[in-house]
């Protein structure tokens, strides 16, 4: 079932086209990692879905709707969106922030009951931050607060997860324990949507990709049809090695100087 459409996104920024037609579905259970280099407007076409920043032309259908047409707090209960940057311009406990997640779900002028604080507590165990619960944010580093940021995320208890960049600031143990939880709870039904750097990461946890290049999309569909040599070219200028590696299951890129000439 079709959760989140793009359509023919097209954004501008001034004089500057950041977004060109851009179209991608999402599904119920996807795991869709958005590739592609530095500039090439992953982070701007994260925004537009997520119902933060305006596009010109084209449409964003939320579970058959037009996005624009939700008031914000539905949005926020259908989709829960981590940014790239993690600073904090506050300063509060880690469970507070994280409990922030849950302000979509209770009236106004309400207060968080006992299930709200359990949901809260909830993800800080599945991120592995329950023992940074009465720390404070400025206390944090900024792997530390990346994953306060996730874990505030998952007590949104959404059916979308969009994130931009999750792993940027994490170690490869953290890495790997982020990208495994969001790979679980696709298994769940929950659907996801992360900008990904790493592109050996995109291809072992995300079952589908879209390689951004210049605004538009260059290439989209499953790892071995995405990540091509060809395909890596056209979008990060280097020439690349390509192989499957049968002990993870997943293709695996080593970028090569684009001085490189490959011989059989």
């Amino acid at each position: 079932m079709e959760k989140l459409t793009s359509k023919q996104i097209s954004l501008h920024l001034g004089n500057k086209h950041v977004l060109k037609n851009v179209s991608v579905t999402a599904h119920d259970g996807d795991f869709i990692g958005l590739i592609g280099p530095n500039g090439s407007g992953k982070s701007t076409w994260l925004k537009a879905v997520s119902g933060l920043v305006p596009y010109q032309n084209g449409s964003v259908t939320l579970k058959g709707k037009e996005i624009t047409t939700y008031p914000t707090k539905d949005i926020a209960k259908m989709i829960g969106y981590v940014p790239q940057n993690t600073s904090l311009n506050f300063d509060f406990l880690v469970r507070d922030i994280v409990l922030m997640g849950r302000h979509p779900h209770i009236p106004r002028f309400g207060l968080e009951s006992a299930i709200d604080y359990k949901i809260a507590e909830q993800a800080m165990q599945q991120t592995n931050i329950i023992h940074l619960a009465y720390r404070y944010a400025n206390q944090l580093s900024g792997g530390q607060l990346q994953l306060v940021l996730i874990a505030k995320a998952l007590a949104q208890e959404t059916n979308i997860l969009i994130l931009d960049e999750p792993t940027s600031a994490l170690d490869i143990n953290r890495q790997l324990q982020v990208l495994g939880l969001l790979k679980q709870l696709t298994q769940k039904g929950v659907t996801i949507i992360a900008a990904l750097h790493d592109l050996n990461l995109a291809a072992r946890f995300c079952n589908q990709l879209v390689l951004l290049t210049n605004g538009a999309v260059l290439a989209a569909g499953t790892p071995e049809t995405v990540l091509t040599s060809d395909h890596i070219y056209k979008s990060y200028d280097v020439h690349s090695s390509i192989r499957y590696d049968s002990l993870i299951r997943a293709y695996y890129v080593t970028a090569l100087s684009h001085k490189t000439i490959l011989t059989k």
